[in-house]
């Protein structure tokens, strides 16, 4: 069967989550805390894990109106 994705998260100090998905994701994530914007963090992740960067699709999600 099919695995799901690996899921890297971390939360924020401002209370704010980040999240990134599969082997990369933790050098992403890394790259994200530092400032990077998610596809600089994809270059980056690339760098330290062959596997990342076949494949992209980047997402951006706004808050919804209270």
């Amino acid at each position: 069967p099919k695995q799901p994705p690996m899921t890297s998260e971390m939360q924020r100090s401002s209370g704010s989550y980040i999240a990134a998905f599969g082997s990369g994701g933790p050098f992403a994530l890394g790259a994200l805390s530092a400032g990077a914007n998610a596809g600089l963090a994809i270059e980056i992740a690339a760098e330290f894990d062959v596997t990342t960067g076949a494949g992209v699709s980047l997402v951006a999600f706004s808050a919804a109106d209270p």
